[in-house]
């Protein structure tokens, strides 16, 4: 391990994580609240510049959840932290070990907020990166559209691993996290917690 590692876990180690769980019953109350007001959908969406924080913070809460229940069977925490060139940290302990990974997240945005985004060029983006063989990659893909996952084209990633997550209900109840798309991907579906 060197040196610019151990000190980046030493500071890893005195953040202040959030239990993702938590985080998302209270956006669920955040949802039921807004969801018959007369406002915005932006505000609703969380796509304001002022509410933008909280988006990512869900949506990181949502992967970790997923992460966490689905994959490695223990609790994942997350921070958000964009010092460097990730977006959160999220932490699990395996054993005795506590395990901490940078996230990079993108988003397949709905088509009213773009129309032209496309999955294949947000990984071909996330190629670009710098190497980085400990930060995972995830992409929320936020629409409603059958997407052919069979005929993406998985470059060779600087990355430890690339995940995609998104809802598979229109009420957002049940969602879904399929993965690990450089290796050999499964899908794996989890409730939205109550």
């Amino acid at each position: 391990m060197e040196i610019d590692d151990r000190i980046r876990l030493r500071s890893w180690g005195k953040l202040k994580y959030y239990d993702s769980e938590s985080i998302l019953r209270r956006f669920r109350e955040y949802e039921i609240d807004v969801y018959d007001l007369d406002i915005d959908d932006k505000v609703k969406t969380l796509r304001t510049s002022i509410l933008k924080k909280h988006k990512y913070g869900r949506e990181a809460a949502l992967f970790c959840y997923g992460l966490g229940y689905c994959v490695l069977n223990v609790k994942v925490y997350f921070i958000r932290d964009e010092s460097e060139d990730y977006d959160f940290v999220a932490t699990w302990t395996e054993g005795i070990n506590q395990i901490y990974a940078p996230v990079q997240m993108k988003e397949l945005v709905p088509h009213d907020v773009n129309e032209g985004a496309n999955l294949q060029k947000i990984i071909d983006m996330l190629a670009e990166y710098k190497k980085s063989d400990n930060t995972m990659a995830c992409i929320y893909l936020n629409r409603r559209e059958l997407l052919k996952l069979e005929d993406l084209v998985i470059p060779k990633l600087s990355m430890a691993c690339l995940w995609f997550f998104g809802s598979a209900t229109p009420d957002q109840s049940k969602w879904f996290l399929y993965g690990d798309m450089t290796r050999e991907p499964k899908y794996h579906e989890f409730f939205y917690p109550a």
